[in-house]
């Protein structure tokens, strides 16, 4: 904030805001006691904004986009829980996204003293989310505890290149191609549940849980391709949770989490900075049991 040189990346990117909403209709099927099998729709609602610099000669402007989209694709998984729900496997996959936005809005502003007449006013460009592949196993060694892993892959590989276009609603075009060169990436987590309701059980109602986690990302972008448009970078994220429960009530859920990127310097001819990024996440959430006004549960789902 203190340096008064201008932000050497704002030609690629002043400010990038993707907001995307997902909704997951799903269906479950229980096979047989052991096997539940599963499917769902993706329906992804996205906006997208895009500022950067406009070199005018010996002057700076801006321009910007900005618009929605909207995309479909779908999910399946599979589950498997043995020693009588024990020891739970599960593997999903969930297919690839591609927001087309063929409808951005295009701005641009000139400073103080400058005239600029800009022809073009509409944008495009495609954002698209990988495969995604992931397995899930968790068991039980004792009452109290649950000790979960999970493996998953992002196949990222099918993104070479980002293609922006600028044209002023009839043959007037202008196609600038970013570099992305991206690879498939592998994540993995771990996390173990500490639950006291089996030990306090015939002494209270409450129902306390504990939990801890780690997490490690794997970034798919590589540093030669690396800028201020998707400052990315592999990253670490600790976690700590709590489950304040009370039976035939429901609980109140609390977590935090730390996103720790690495620093990443990048191999960016045009923009050779290096990138650091630290992230705070709260969660909170409130769980209501209505058994007792919809009916009661089957013992296998009644605990907790």
């Amino acid at each position: 904030p203190d340096d008064p040189r201008p932000f050497p990346g704002r030609f690629a990117a002043l400010r990038t805001n993707i907001q995307s909403l997902t909704f997951n209709p799903t269906l479950s099927i229980r096979i047989i006691p052991e096997v539940s099998v599963g499917g769902g729709l993706d329906i992804e609602v996205g906006s997208l904004e895009i500022v950067r610099s406009l070199a005018l000669g010996s002057a700076e402007g801006r321009i910007a986009l900005a618009g929605s989209s909207l995309a479909f694709g779908g999910n399946i998984g599979a589950l498997v829980r043995l020693l009588d729900g024990r020891l739970n496997f599960g593997l999903s996959f969930r297919s690839a996204l591609n927001l087309r936005f063929d409808s951005l809005k295009v701005g641009a502003t000139a400073p103080d003293g400058v005239s600029l007449l800009f022809p073009y006013t509409q944008g495009a460009t495609n954002l698209p989310t990988p495969h995604t592949i992931s397995l899930g196993i968790a068991g039980k060694p004792a009452r109290w505890l649950t000790i979960s892993v999970d493996a998953i892959s992002s196949l990222w590989s099918a993104v070479h290149d980002q293609r922006i276009t600028l044209s002023d609603g009839g043959s007037l075009t202008q196609t600038s191609v970013i570099p992305r060169s991206w690879r498939d990436a592998y994540s993995g987590r771990i996390g173990v549940e500490l639950d006291l309701g089996p030990v306090l059980e015939a002494k209270t109602k409450f129902w306390p849980k504990g939990r801890v986690g780690f997490g490690y990302d794997q970034s798919p972008v590589p540093p030669s391709t690396l800028d201020t448009s998707v400052p990315d970078a592999d990253r670490f994220f600790p976690s700590l949770g709590v489950s304040l429960g009370y039976r035939g009530l429901g609980s109140i859920e609390l977590g935090y989490t730390a996103i720790l990127f690495r620093s990443q310097p990048s191999e960016n001819p045009n923009l050779p900075l290096t990138y650091d990024t630290t992230i705070h996440v709260f969660g909170a959430a409130i769980n209501l049991q209505l058994e007792r006004v919809f009916g009661k549960r089957s013992a296998a789902y009644s605990a907790g």
